[in-house]
């Protein structure tokens, strides 16, 4: 119920925030909007230009934030279909869908404890509920593959495929398929990917993926020169660029924390024994390898709470599971944590554009922590087998 209240204000503050006495702040659905507006307006390839972009948001809103378009064309036309109701109307749908469809994947994964997860997970809901964004959707495309590839079905790779919407989230699921020799599935997956490009190439010409390839060299620059808020990243480069270090060591950091969970998949795909363990460790290790993460790309890690919960609760004390589920607040729910300090406080929204404040980034520290917890954990024996 509180979910289905909190939408429906979200629904009206996309809309006519005016009804709540509020004025229209941009959130992450807006950028969907907008640039699915200019697609329809034949306008496709203004929205991987950042300045076009911002021109576009200030025409259509009145103001501009720091919102880059840096998906493939792929979800470009998501966006666009997206564009065609109502911003309240669009986000209602579209956010409704993709949580129904991550909470039907998730339930097949956590099965009765759905709700354990769902309460671990809470600040990824809210934030998902509020902003508009795609984290149940790639969370739900990514379980999706998991529950095909336990079952060793061919199909999993449609949800590979269709990931090509978010690529360096599901660099560890293809690794994944790769051990697994899973060819029928790593070739759908590629058919996927070509049949989606060929036809972004037919309705938008091939210069769609020239503009792509410049907006995501434009995002390494902006990134490099530290104009994203590092605050609501999850990555162990924004991390370790928001305590000061210059972007290269930060790079060189974080490729050291990517190749640690690349093995760390390889290692448990030839050492463990549960197979849930695997899938766990594959969902989690995914979130390392991109230095672009951010919190609305955590739905992935309630797939990983899924699979790991029951063994959790047969080795945890209830301190204990109470300390985990607080780490797992406060990791998810860094970013709204830094909003409602800082906005509460009267200070500028912590990532407007010319805003160089820089708050520190504090989820990949959770995730680390959280990783090497539960692996001890996973190590004792169950309460009930030790006493």
């Amino acid at each position: 119920m509180a979910g289905v209240l909190l939408m429906v204000v979200s629904a009206i503050l996309f809309q006519a925030p005016q009804l709540l006495g509020r004025e229209k702040d941009l959130n992450d659905f807006d950028a969907f909007s907008i640039s699915g507006r200019l697609a329809l307006e034949g306008k496709t390839e203004q929205a991987y230009s950042t300045q076009l972009l911002f021109d576009a948001q200030k025409r259509m809103i009145g103001r501009a934030e720091f919102m880059p378009w840096t998906y493939p064309p792929q979800f470009t036309a998501v966006a666009m279909a997206l564009a065609i109701p109502p911003v309240g109307v669009a986000f209602g749908l579209f956010t409704g869908l993709t949580l129904a469809l991550y909470l039907l994947v998730l339930s097949r994964l956590a099965g009765p404890l759905l709700p354990g997860v769902a309460i671990a997970t809470v600040m990824t809901f809210v934030l998902l509920i509020r902003t508009g964004q795609n984290g149940f959707l790639t969370g739900a495309l990514i379980g999706w593959f998991l529950l095909a590839f336990d079952k060793r079905k061919a199909s999993a790779g449609i949800p590979l495929g269709l990931m090509v919407i978010k690529p360096h989230l599901a660099v560890g699921s293809a690794l994944l398929a790769l051990l697994g020799k899973r060819l029928a599935a790593l070739a759908i997956a590629a058919a996927v990917v070509i049949v989606t490009s060929l036809l972004c190439t037919a309705m938008w010409g091939a210069g769609i993926w020239t503009a792509f390839a410049n907006a995501a060299r434009e995002s390494t620059a902006l990134l490099e020169a530290g104009h994203y808020p590092l605050f609501r990243m999850t990555s162990i480069y924004a991390c370790v660029r928001s305590f000061g270090l210059d972007a290269a060591t930060a790079l060189g950091v974080h490729a050291l924390g990517a190749l640690v969970a690349v093995f760390g998949i390889v290692a448990l795909w030839f050492r463990a024994t549960d197979t849930r363990l695997v899938m766990a460790g594959t969902t989690v290790g995914s979130l390392f390898i991109s230095p672009y993460n951010y919190d609305y790309d955590l739905a992935i890690l309630g797939l990983a709470i899924a699979y790991v919960l029951p063994d959790l609760l047969a080795r945890t004390r209830t301190w204990e599971s109470v300390l985990l589920c607080g780490l797992t607040w406060l990791t998810t729910g860094w970013g709204i944590l830094i909003y409602s300090i800082v906005l509460s406080g009267g200070r500028t929204d912590p990532s407007g554009i010319g805003n160089d404040t820089v708050y520190w980034s504090l989820p990949a520290i959770g995730l680390i922590v959280l990783v090497i917890a539960a692996a001890a954990i996973l190590r004792r024996k169950p309460l009930a087998a030790a006493g």
